[in-house]
């Protein structure tokens, strides 16, 4: 989800997607409006706000989803090893 939709336009989205080999059936890559970003932000507990002209000062927050768009998993701050994190996206797609 950016948290720049005034510059990440869905051309730049589709070439993030290119670089990256993002599959369309694996990955969504979301943009709407400042405010709809800022309210899904606020209900997810990710918050950000312009660092300088070309970047954001943000929370570290991983949120896993699963199909229904439920969160299943949350891991917050710097400290934090990624390892539960990544245990439960491989738990994740053994169940797909």
């Amino acid at each position: 989800m950016s948290i720049d939709p005034e510059r990440d336009t869905p051309e730049m989205l589709r070439a993030f997607r290119a670089k990256y080999k993002l599959p369309t059936e694996r990955w969504t890559l979301l943009r709407g409006s400042a405010e709809a970003t800022r309210q899904l932000a606020e209900m997810v507990g990710f918050s950000y706000q312009p660092g300088s002209p070309t970047q954001y000062a943000h929370s570290l927050l991983i949120s896993i989803r699963d199909a229904s768009g439920v969160i299943v998993f949350q891991q917050a701050g710097l400290d934090r090893s990624p390892e539960e994190a990544i245990a439960n996206l491989l738990r994740m797609m053994k169940t797909r």
